[in-house]
């Protein structure tokens, strides 16, 4: 039998566990966070409730316009959205409006 001294078993003892994750396959390993502002924004166009006030800024038509639920409240257009367009914001000075 191998004797095992406390610098080899240490060696083991650590060793262990990142031998056991890289070997095994699971949906945890798979796993592909997702993009919350992406998330958010795609659900932005239906309100949480009746009642509730909401802007829509559409960047193609330059569009502003404010919903209370699903009913049309008042709509402003032309709009100015800067020399970038509109995009979700992910640099200081990328010359772009932030939604």
């Amino acid at each position: 039998m191998m004797s095992v001294n406390r610098r080899r078993f240490l060696a083991l003892a650590l060793g262990w566990p990142a031998v056991a994750s890289a070997t095994a396959t699971s949906a945890v390993n798979d796993y592909e966070p997702t993009d919350l502002v992406e998330t958010l924004l795609s659900r932005a166009a239906v309100p949480r409730h009746s009642s509730e006030l909401w802007v829509l800024i559409d960047d193609k038509e330059a569009t502003l316009t404010i919903f209370r639920g699903n009913a049309l409240v008042e709509r402003f257009a032309p709009i100015s959205l800067g020399r970038g367009g509109a995009k979700t914001q992910r640099i200081r000075g990328d010359n772009v409006t932030p939604l």
